[in-house]
């Protein structure tokens, strides 16, 4: 058998090596790993469709795929700079939210005095009313957390791909950069799936972080109320 034989012979073949190199990514992730997320960009239907057209692709004499490969590398690119926004939000949530919140009950803790039964009540009050939002802001850590969650993996596979395709596309070179360009049309759907799910995570974390903003108020009228009811007496 000649070396040839050895190597892909079609969109097919190297769409499997596709597959088969991102599911060796996701089993390295999922064993580091143990918890699940929702994030198997396998089930998305864009993915699939795009894994097809991959497939299917035959490349068309005396079309001009420049702008193409340019337009396809600036998709790749914009869905890492979102992915990276939606982790640089979810960081910001976890490092203020998950901080203050600590200090705010610890100082709740502090402040509960058993000089008098009056200081005693508005401690207990103090503590009382912070509960729902201290509730909020756990939430919205937790959501935030699931989005830095390691996650089922896409990316450009390895060197040895290249060379393959090289091989393949020898005597043809601009085929070769189309080719190899046009793997990032299912690696794109998988990372917009990707970034799906963690902007409705980060979406839920603002959610439970504003009504935890707001639940502070609590407090303020909980220790209010009860002065009030001190002085009635």
């Amino acid at each position: 058998m000649s070396e040839n034989n050895d190597k892909p012979k079609s969109h097919e073949a190297f769409a499997q090596i596709l597959r088969e190199y991102h599911a060796k990514l996701g089993t390295i992730i999922n064993n580091l790993w143990k918890s699940k997320v929702d994030d198997d960009y396998e089930k998305s239907d864009d993915y699939q469709a795009a894994l097809a057209y991959y497939r299917q692709f035959k490349q068309v004499e005396g079309v001009n795929y420049a702008a193409v490969l340019e337009y396809a590398k600036e998709l790749h690119e914009r869905h890492e700079k979102i992915d990276k926004s939606h982790d640089e939000k979810a960081d910001s949530i976890i490092k203020y939210l998950g901080g203050g919140s600590a200090l705010i009950t610890f100082g709740a803790l502090l402040s509960i005095k058993t000089d008098t039964r009056a200081t005693c009540i508005l401690g207990l009050v103090a503590i009382l009313c912070l509960i729902p939002s201290l509730f909020a802001a756990v939430k919205a850590v937790s959501s935030a957390i699931k989005v830095r969650h390691p996650r089922a993996a896409t990316s450009l596979p390895p060197i040895t791909f290249a060379v393959d395709m090289a091989h393949f596309h020898q005597p043809q070179p601009e085929a070769l950069a189309v080719n190899l360009w046009l793997i990032l049309h299912p690696i794109c759907e998988a990372a917009h799936f990707r970034n799906l799910q963690k902007a409705k995570l980060v979406s839920l974390a603002h959610s439970w972080y504003r009504l935890a903003m707001v639940l502070l108020f609590l407090p303020v009228a909980g220790i209010t109320a009860t002065l009030i009811a001190f002085l009635a007496k």
